[in-house]
This record gives structure tokens, C-alpha cells and sequence, in this order.
């Protein structure tokens, strides 16, 4: 088969909308491909096999000594490269289609050669797809057999890289449902961000979990982030969606990818949660990260943590704790803040210790802790 059914079909169409009558494309067994007309597609075209079997340049047919299967019409021989691949067929009035004949035939041959290329496009696209998730997710996977297929589709592994996940949401109040959005505009935005990477050969993108994955080769991390930032403001002015980002550290060798894709990934996390645009993995703090974990456990681990707390007395034991944490547990400067004596604000953190089990000064109570005060009001305790 010289072109894909659902390329062949396309192009019928297209044609049709141009030449208001019924067309066929048919490949090289006699076999209608493609149809304006749904009923014909599948069928044996008698008249296409007589042409294709003379060799001639043009087959019509008139209504009286049309063959079984045919309609009257113009059939004409599809030659790409020099090789006759099929025959397109108009159907009727052969002296009304006979003068565009030629033109009706270059334009199936032209958008033949198009269709062609942008399914080989399509399948080399998909293939570096299939590549890039066995590179970062296959269990069973050698550096050497990475490194030849990378090599067959472009790709030079020993390339350091910077792994970004971007999530777009798209705007709520559209009349299509989120979700549905999403699914339309991923493969255009994918499509612009292609565009953008264009002529840097290294750099790749593709859907991979629902996500878009950017791999971009190793460059200053500022004029990575400006390239970052021109591809967020390109997705916004055409789509009507919000793009966050998370960015990797560079990758030190061809399987160390995998560890920027899981910081890329956890960047991304806490870019959902702060409400941040680009979030670097190197840039990440505490209260970003604690905004990567569900609210729902903050709530439990807080609960758990004043549960032998009256109503009225858990807003000052909250405050003790932020006080501590807010002069990383300076003593002093705690009880200058809250105006009493140092041995008194250390009485206080005895007394907390005694009630809950849980002591700020021992490493492995702190940041439970410090995840209750945090998520009591949804803010750090700095």
C-alpha cells in the first residue's frame, strides 16, 4: 500500500470540497482505497485494472460501456518517482471533467507525496516516542542497545541533558470539558513547541503520562529558562490553557535521565501546588516540596500531632512550634519574640514534648512537626 486508508481518505476529501464531484483513489491492485463515496471503498474498480494492466495515461468511461463495479468518469494513472502507485477516478459527465483532468491528476499526485511525508514524519515521530519512554521507564535496558538505537533515530546519548515536564490545564468556562480540551490541544501543542525546538536536532519533545516531556541539551540554565518561558507564552496566546513547568538538573551520562526525569517530575509537583510557572529541581525548598504532598495527609499528620489539645489551647501550642521553627530553634530570640524568659519558652517545649510525645529538638519528630504547623493554615512557618 502506497499511503495509509485514513491519509487516502483525507485527501478525497479535500479534493472533492475543490472539484464537486465524487472521487476515487485506488492502489495498484485495483482496489478502491478511499471514496467520496462511502459505499464504493473496498470495492474492485474494473476500469482502474484496465488501465493499470494497458499502461495507458487515461481510461474514460461513458455511461453506456462502463464495466460492472464503474461509473462513468475519467480515470487517471498516480505516478510518484517515476512509478505508476494507483489511479484516481472523478466520477461523471466525462466532457464536464475531461479539460481538469490533468489538474485533478497533479493535485492527487502533489498531495500524495505530502500525505507520504507527513506519515513518514508521523512514524519516525512515534518512534522516537517509543524510544525516549523505554530510554526512561523499561526495566530491562542496556546502555549499548540505548545507545545504537538512539544513534538510527538521531539521538547522541552522550548528550547531557535537562529533562522539563510541562502540565497544561486548560481554563475553566469552556464550553468543551477540561479534560476533553486537553486531549484536542495536545498534539498542537506539541506540534508548537516542535516548531520552537526547530533546527536543534538534540532537542526533543513528546506526550509521555498525560505530560508533555521536553529534553533540551545542555545550555546555560538562563537561556534555558527564557526558552522555556517563549514556549509557555506561544502555548497561551493560541490556547486557552495555564502551563506550569518542573526542571531537571543536567544529566551526568545516557542512564542518568532517568533520575533528572524524577526531579523534573517532583519540580513539576510543587509548580502545581505553589501556583509557579517554572520551578528548577535545584531551586526546590521545604515548603515547596511540602506543597507536593496531599492536603488530606497534612490534615491527618496535624490532627495526630494536637490531638490531646483543647480548641482553645491548640492556637498557642501552633504558635510555640512557629516561633521555634521561625529562629531554627534560637532559644533566645524565641523568648524575646514572645516576650518571655528563655527558661520559661523552654518550659513550654518540655510540656509540649511531655503531652504529645513529640519533641521539635529531636531530629526525628521535627519534621513532623514542622509539617503540622505548616499545613495548619496552609503556610510556612517562616
Amino acid at each position: 500500500m502506497f499511503i495509509s486508508a485514513h491519509s487516502a481518505q483525507m485527501i478525497v476529501d479535500e479534493m472533492r470540497a475543490t472539484i464537486h464531484h465524487h472521487i476515487n483513489l485506488i492502489d495498484r491492485d485495483g482496489t478502491i482505497l478511499a471514496s467520496t463515496d462511502p459505499a464504493r471503498t473496498g470495492q474492485i474498480h474494473e476500469g482502474a485494472l484496465r488501465l493499470l494492466r494497458t499502461g495507458g495515461d487515461v481510461l474514460i468511461l461513458h455511461k453506456e460501456d462502463a464495466p460492472v463495479g464503474t461509473r462513468e468518469g475519467i480515470n487517471l494513472p498516480i505516478s510518484l518517482a517515476g512509478e505508476t502507485v494507483g489511479v484516481i477516478g472523478v466520477t461523471g459527465p466525462p466532457e464536464e471533467i475531461r479539460t481538469s483532468a490533468d489538474i485533478i491528476k497533479k493535485m492527487a499526485e502533489i498531495m500524495l507525496i505530502d500525505r507520504q511525508r507527513q506519515e513518514k514524519d508521523e512514524l519516525i515521530d512515534r518512534a522516537r516516542d517509543l524510544f525516549v519512554e523505554h530510554w526512561l521507564f523499561s526495566e530491562d535496558v542496556r546502555q549499548e542497545e540505548l545507545e545504537i538505537r538512539g544513534g538510527l533515530l538521531g539521538f547522541d546519548l552522550s548528550v547531557p541533558r535537562t529533562v522539563v515536564l510541562l502540565q497544561t490545564t486548560a481554563v475553566q468556562g469552556q464550553a468543551h470539558r477540561v479534560e476533553d480540551l486537553q486531549e484536542m490541544q495536545r498534539p498542537q501543542i506539541l506540534r508548537l513547541i516542535q516548531q520552537r525546538m526547530r533546527g536543534r536536532p538534540q532537542d526533543f519533545c513528546a506526550a509521555v503520562h498525560d505530560q508533555l516531556l521536553l529534553l533540551f541539551w545542555e545550555r546555560p540554565q538562563a537561556e534555558l529558562r527564557d526558552d522555556l518561558r517563549q514556549i509557555c507564552t506561544d502555548i497561551q496566546s493560541f490556547y486557552p490553557v495555564q502551563v506550569q513547568a518542573g526542571i531537571s538538573s543536567v544529566s551526568r551520562d545516557a542512564m542518568d535521565i532517568r533520575r533528572c526525569y524524577r526531579e523534573a517530575r517532583t519540580a513539576l509537583t510543587a509548580a502545581i501546588r505553589s501556583g509557579q510557572a517554572l520551578v528548577p529541581y535545584d531551586g526546590l525548598s521545604l515548603d515547596l516540596i511540602l506543597q507536593s504532598i496531599p492536603r488530606e495527609l497534612i490534615r491527618d499528620v496535624r490532627q495526630a500531632v494536637f490531638a490531646g489539645f483543647s480548641e482553645a489551647e491548640e492556637p498557642a501550642a501552633r504558635q510555640m512550634l512557629q516561633t521555634y521553627f521561625k529562629y531554627d530553634g534560637d532559644l533566645r530570640r524565641c523568648a524575646e519574640e514572645t516576650f518571655v524568659h528563655r527558661n520559661t519558652f523552654q518550659y513550654r517545649l518540655d510540656r509540649f514534648a511531655q503531652r504529645t510525645g513529640r519533641d521539635p529538638r529531636r531530629f526525628r519528630d521535627l519534621f513532623l512537626l514542622y509539617l503540622a504547623v505548616w499545613g495548619s493554615d496552609g503556610a510556612s512557618p517562616h
